[in-house]
């Protein structure tokens, strides 16, 4: 998250300095794909709204965080497979006394205190595609946890 973070503030200052000096011809290369400073301007602000999204989120309101890609490490001090007519609610019963739920596969559920954001980045909405096997809500995929932050027991 902090690499996002550091690598969208030096975009940003690009940004102002290119603006600065009139320069809207410039180009860039990132990943080897050129953008022009409106496109970038446009990812740069995609990117702002994504983040802020997460820190709110992960901050304390519960509710859905986002889409995150796993390799087979995210969520992982309880993990409950094969679920019959799984969803958020069972999902959230099972994983109560942790922070976090991941909902995958749309009959798995994942449960963890902590989400490495440094080795599982958000992932677009679309790639959580898979419906829950008990409701209509997207259950992430193959790889893919539609990740919520569980209730609070008070």
């Amino acid at each position: 998250m902090f690499l996002c973070k550091g690598l969208l503030i030096s975009l940003l200052h690009f940004v102002v300095a290119a603006q600065d000096k009139k320069d809207y011809t410039c180009s860039i290369s990132l990943n080897g794909n050129g953008h022009d400073l409106k496109t970038l301007m446009n990812m740069v602000s995609t990117m702002q709204g994504q983040l802020k999204g997460i820190e709110a989120d992960v901050k304390g309101r519960q509710g859905y965080i986002g889409c995150f890609r796993d390799r087979n490490s995210m969520l992982r001090s309880r993990i409950i497979k094969h679920i019959s007519q799984l969803t958020l609610e069972k999902c959230r019963d099972l994983c109560r006394g942790y922070t976090f739920l991941g909902l995958q596969y749309s009959n798995e559920c994942f449960c963890g205190n902590t989400i490495d954001s440094a080795n599982h980045r958000p992932a677009p909405e679309r790639e959580c595609n898979m419906k829950c096997s008990g409701e209509n809500r997207m259950c992430g995929a193959g790889d893919r946890n539609s990740v919520y932050r569980v209730r609070n027991i008070e």
